[in-house]
């Protein structure tokens, strides 16, 4: 432990607390972006994100973060967890399970995870989420058969609700057929309904209007257990608008029926 200690002072890199919790928010997370570890570990209010900038530069350079560039035509920089961080979270972390290292990005699944990035922060800087475990978090409690949920079945993420209730999340981001859809509402349904059920309700958020009233139309089978909004409703928490064109408060997740 020493050895590790004068190991990363001779890099310059003294880890502290935040480094910590910031090394495993990536690893839960697959990855952050410099916006989003600033929002929620440093001033949300600083636009320059300068002393955000600065660590995460030198978590960089230590070797606990390692950046990657996904947007075509862009400079901007995803930060993940080297195995050097995995580990130094995982000496903290004591009898906590920590998600394991991501060696690089999926193109085909990083639209769909920034979505669900950004649906986290938006949930709980609205106070409308706390408590949450990812589906790697899910996927790492499953394989130490710690965990209730079905290995191949698990949300995209779990929250606690700001009414104390066990709320899943699923973000929809790309077509699906009606049946598609059907089968993956009928199998979160019949898990909320199972003895001893893992979450009581469910948030689906739809990256498009057209998608959430295809959603909305099979959720109708059980309103109580469903709550469906676009990703602009998220981003407009004050009003929402109905197919109508009317606005009307948003209904709460933690309002659900359990």
């Amino acid at each position: 432990m020493n050895l590790e200690k004068n190991k990363q002072k001779s890099q310059g890199v003294s880890l502290q607390g935040r480094d910590l919790e910031i090394l495993g928010f990536c690893l839960e997370m697959k990855f952050s972006d410099l916006e989003n570890i600033n929002s929620r570990f440093f001033d949300a209010k600083c636009e320059d994100m300068f002393a955000a900038r600065k660590r995460i530069q030198k978590l960089e350079a230590g070797g606990y973060l390692k950046s990657v560039m996904m947007l075509p035509g862009t400079t901007k920089k995803f930060y993940i967890a080297t195995k050097k961080g995995f580990l130094a979270v995982q000496i903290s972390a004591s009898q906590k399970i920590v998600p394991g290292v991501l060696t690089k990005l999926s193109l085909v699944t990083f639209e769909h995870d920034l979505g669900v990035l950004k649906i986290r922060r938006l949930l709980e800087e609205q106070k409308r989420a706390t408590n949450w475990r990812s589906e790697k978090l899910l996927k790492a409690i499953a394989e130490a058969n710690t965990g209730r949920l079905r290995r191949d079945f698990l949300p995209d993420g779990l929250f606690t609700s700001k009414q104390g209730k066990i709320v899943a999340l699923e973000f929809e981001n790309k077509p699906k057929t009606e049946a598609q859809l059907r089968e993956k509402i009928l199998r979160l349904k019949a898990i909320m309904e199972s003895h001893d059920a893992p979450f009581v309700a469910c948030l689906f958020i739809a990256s498009t209007d057209n998608l959430k009233k295809k959603i909305q139309s099979i959720t109708d089978i059980n309103p109580s257990r469903f709550i469906v909004q676009s990703m602009k409703d998220l981003e407009t928490p004050n009003a929402k608008t109905t197919v109508s064109g009317e606005y009307v408060k948003p209904q709460e997740v933690g309002e659900l029926n359990g």
